[in-house]
């Protein structure tokens, strides 16, 4: 009979608990957006769909690339010459993508050929052929008209590479009476554009396959293909850039890597390196190979977010259009749908055209999962953007609770300032941006851009120097002031300026005790409602502190009050007559709080000396025999 007594009494508190849930309006949104954050976090934790909780290395997707990487990279960032690129290819690139014998020398057996690793076959399968990829410029694409007197000096010239001087002329030696390498378009190459350091590349160019099949010879075939550039000097003036496509795929993981290696020959001269990789699961790619729980969680993510539209959607509606956007959070909801939308288009978009690419593809093929991965790769980025602003979005419901009431007071009473110094911030960053940009654009590799610039200097505000030395170097006296002048305006003025707001905001709140509540008090307070709940004979014996607390409550209201009056009184009209008449009112009020005052504490004294009384009593009958909650009143008659 107890224990039934005790479960109905839990379900009835049960009960109650969600209807006071309900009824509180702000305490219901803010566990409904609660639990979406969860749902979020789930989502984003299993993006990379691999174990979250667990660092170990043969658990990072990068890290089956990770040897190959080491082993080519190196070399490749070191090629500075169109003759160490084919020794590169040759000795470097190709060894590696095709190994044909282990470490000891004996070799390969047939189940392990196809594996690309240095000095035996790793954990890496290519699929698909490799693309080797030129492309070249059109003669006499320099920009530049030259003067007449030059034309004996300068006959013709190549220029930088843009879309409008793309040569499509087939050349090389003629092999059944054609041109042995051929022009072929970005619709034939399957492949899309690649941004490098000196342009951003079509698709399009003059193509070379190495093909992928697991046999010993195929390392011998791409060595020879290779040799057979070298030979036809497929690299000449016009060449711009080549880029070398394939891709990696790793069964212990069930991710597959793209890469990229571009060589860029500017027309200026010389040589530059960029090496491009992307790891994504293949679940991503394909349905058939997700996650069940992962898929689950991303669809109840989805239709979560289309219900809180449809909820903000009927706010809108009830408030209106005006009165809906003038606060920020409203701003900031559909800011945080917009973003939502955008990243699902992009994961939509991968399984769209992954599904239009041969899979699993052909070894004498090239199949381009480039596009798809940067989908996958864009999709990552905006969740991880829209993951910030949902927990952002939690200071719209945690402003309600009193111990964090006043710092986002203060947070967001600075937040517009903050915005009007981040102008002057931008325009002073702009500013210095330019000016070491005209001054060492042309001398320092790390200022060669604006946008590098820019970064250098947003990193010197952060306290690393790196390029102050070279600046110093090239112009002792430029460069000592450029750097002084940077430092002293970023580190000093402007987080200044900061300060003086957060500051200024700081004073400016209106200050409570209900709003210094700790944390601690808040927690206790709360958890005497739901022990009380619990178990109310034990709840009882401590009816003295209930009281005592009552009495704090009741004596912070008065003295809020108190105040309120005076404020309002001191903001009365101060002319003779009236500041007269004002002070005989705030006299006679003065009396009448201090005679309310005097019997409202007596009343407290009065109260608190009957709930020790009841303390001592209650504290009697638990050392003896406690009856239950229902029998209490029984023995107090």
């Amino acid at each position: 009979l107890t224990h039934s007594r005790r479960a109905g009494a839990a379900v009835t508190g049960v009960r109650g608990a969600l209807a006071r849930i309900y009824a509180n309006p702000p305490l219901f949104d803010a566990l409904v957006y609660a639990a979406f954050l969860c749902l979020l976090a789930w989502v984003a934790l299993g993006a990379r769909d691999q174990p979250y909780s667990q660092y170990k290395r043969n658990s990072r997707p990068q890290e089956s690339l990770a040897e190959i990487q080491r082993a080519w990279e190196v070399p490749f960032m070191n090629v500075s010459t169109p003759q160490g690129w084919f020794d590169f290819m040759q000795e470097d690139f190709i060894s590696l993508l095709f190994p044909i014998a282990w470490y000891s020398g004996q070799a390969i057996e047939t189940k392990d050929l196809g594996f690309a690793g240095d000095r035996g076959p790793g954990t890496l399968r290519v699929m698909g052929a490799v693309s080797v990829r030129q492309v070249r410029v059109q003669i006499n694409s320099c920009s530049k008209v030259f003067a007449e007197d030059l034309a004996t000096l300068v006959p013709w010239c190549v220029g930088e590479y843009r879309p409008q001087v793309e040569d499509q002329n087939a050349f090389g030696p003629l092999v059944k009476g054609l041109p042995r390498y051929a022009f072929t378009s970005d619709t034939e190459t399957s492949e899309t554009d690649f941004t490098g350091l000196a342009a951003t590349y079509q698709g399009s160019g003059f193509r070379v396959l190495l093909p992928a099949d697991g046999l010993q010879a195929t390392g011998t075939k791409a060595n020879a293909t290779i040799a057979q550039l070298r030979a036809d000097r497929w690299i000449s003036r016009q060449t711009r850039a080549i880029i070398v496509t394939l891709n990696l795929y790793c069964p212990t993981t069930n991710y597959i890597t793209t890469v990229r290696l571009l060589t860029e020959f500017p027309a200026s001269g010389g040589m530059w390196n960029t090496a491009a990789y992307r790891h994504v699961s293949m679940g991503h790619l394909f349905l058939s190979q997700a996650r069940t729980s992962t898929l689950w969680a991303e669809v109840l993510l989805v239709v979560a977010l289309f219900g809180y539209a449809g909820a903000e959607a009927n706010k809108i509606l009830s408030k209106g259009f005006g009165s809906y956007f003038s606060s920020w959070w409203g701003v900031l909801e559909w800011m945080i749908f917009g973003v939502f939308c955008a990243a699902y288009s992009l994961r939509y978009a991968a399984l769209e055209f992954a599904k239009t690419l041969a899979y699993p593809p052909d070894e004498q093929t090239f199949v381009n999962f480039d596009l798809p991965t940067y989908f996958i790769v864009c999709w990552r980025g905006l969740l991880g953007f829209v993951t910030f602003l949902s927990f952002i979005k939690m200071y719209k419901h945690l402003r309600f609770l009193p111990f964090l009431t006043r710092l986002i007071k203060i947070v967001f009473r600075s937040l517009i300032d903050s915005l009007y110094l981040g102008v002057a911030v931008v325009a002073a960053w702009v500013g210095f941006a330019l000016a070491h940009f005209l001054a060492y654009g042309d001398l320092i590799a790390e200022y060669r851009t604006l946008p590098r610039v820019m970064m250098m200097l947003w990193r010197q505000a952060l306290g690393d120097l790196k390029g102050a030395d070279e600046m110093v170097r090239q112009n002792k006296v430029l460069g000592a002031g450029f750097l002084v002048a940077w430092t002293l305006t970023a580190t000093l003025l402007l987080l200044n300026l900061f300060l003086v707001l957060i500051v200024n905001s700081f004073r400016s709140t209106e200050h409570s005790k209900m709003e210094n509540a700790s944390l601690f008090g808040f927690l206790k307070q709360k958890s005497r409602g739901v022990l009380r709940k619990v178990a109310p004979h034990r709840m009882l014996i401590a009816e003295e502190e209930a009281a005592g607390a009552d009495a704090m409550e009741t004596e912070t209201i008065l003295e809020r009050e108190v105040g309120d009056q005076e404020d309002e009184a001191e903001r009365m009209p101060a002319t003779m007559a009236e500041e007269e008449e004002r002070l005989a009112v705030a006299r006679s009020k003065a009396l009448r709080r201090g005679a309310r005052r005097e019997v409202l504490l007596q009343s407290l004294g009065t109260i608190s000396r009957e709930a020790r009384v009841l303390s001592r009593r209650l504290k009697t009958l638990s050392d003896t025999d406690a009856p239950v909650a229902a029998a209490v009143d029984d023995f107090f008659q």
